[in-house]
């Protein structure tokens, strides 16, 4: 119980195992589900091989035993023994194992507990048992993702999918939850009732986590699909303050400079003002405007862009728009 180092723990259990086997068949339970609060791959495999080999260690017992949670706690193992123990454990004797551990056996490394806790969700009404919002948090595990999009496609409706609902998914970093908004968003809502605002929206709340985290690294890709969706608008009927973010947010300023070079987008768009402030340095420093705008998270390192400059006076040389 006091040893850190890995040898010393192996040489221990074995000698246990080896010299004291009659001793063992006397062990307390209590004893061996304190051991496996170790944390030690080593130990877990010594407690599977106790309860293995002690024979008033029946699992069917275990609960009244005091092991009960003990066992489940081997799913956290580094020892692939100690977790197949527990796997068998569960699906004979304690199939009922609490919703919240469901989801996170589901995100375990081992194949065998993922192939488990899917196996004891589909065994679950997905909607009484489960619901929506644990759907969701399946979407960002490795073992569950595949079964939460298939239960949230066959079992939900649009009732339950709202569209805020899906802009959460789109925010966060699992790939499959993203991929799965991604896919069914406007399948579910049309586009023309969701409404240009939402996208927008997006965009800034996106832009807010990609600044906020920085291991958050696909705003990029949320923002893009955001403005591929805002692209099936009238452009030119955006609000300014939603201009004026598209062009000052840099991911989404790429996309806004597209649509005015494929005449989607009019830069008389912008007040003739705020398009000055961009393009002339000393306006951008001075501007009391662009100081409100840095004052949201996601402009926190908002600057002014040579680049950007060049690309608004040009606009601003064209004496058919101005």
């Amino acid at each position: 119980e006091r040893a850190r180092s890995q040898q010393v723990r192996r040489s221990a259990t074995d000698a246990l195992k080896s010299d004291f086997r009659t001793a063992l068949r006397e062990v307390e339970p209590a004893w061996v589900a304190r051991l496996v609060h170790a944390g030690s791959a080593v130990i877990d495999e010594f407690v599977v091989w106790i309860l293995k080999h002690v024979p008033q260690l029946v699992q069917s017992k275990f609960r009244e035993l005091g092991l009960h949670d003990a066992v489940l706690r081997l799913f956290a193992s580094r020892s692939s023994e100690a977790r197949g123990f527990a796997v068998e454990y569960v699906r004979t004797h304690a199939r009922d194992v609490p919703l919240p551990l469901l989801i996170r056996l589901a995100d375990n490394s081992d194949d065998a507990v993922q192939k488990l806790a899917c196996d004891l969700l589909q065994e679950r009404d997905p909607r009484k048992e489960i619901g929506i919002e644990s759907w969701g948090r399946l979407l960002d595990t490795e073992g569950g993702q595949t079964l939460a999009a298939e239960i949230l496609r066959k079992h939900f409706t649009a009732a339950e999918l709202t569209p805020e609902w899906f802009q959460e998914r789109l925010l966060e970093e699992s790939d499959a939850a993203r991929e799965f908004a991604r896919e069914h968003l406007t399948r579910v809502h049309p586009v023309k009732s969701l409404g240009p605002g939402y996208f927008v929206q997006l965009v800034e709340r996106t832009a807010t986590k990609g600044e906020l985290i920085e291991s958050y690294c696909d705003a990029s890709e949320v923002i893009a699909f955001a403005l591929g969706e805002l692209e099936r608008f009238d452009l030119q009927k955006l609000e300014t303050d939603a201009l004026k973010l598209l062009l000052l947010q840099a991911d989404a300023c790429v996309h806004l400079l597209r649509w005015i070079d494929e005449g989607k987008l009019k830069p008389t768009a912008f007040p003739v003002d705020f398009l000055k402030t961009i393009a002339f340095h000393p306006d951008w420093d001075a501007s009391a405007e662009i100081a409100r705008w840095k004052q949201n998270d996601w402009a926190r390192r908002l600057a002014f862009s040579e680049s950007l400059s060049q690309k608004v006076l040009g606009w601003l040389g064209d004496v058919r728009a101005f």
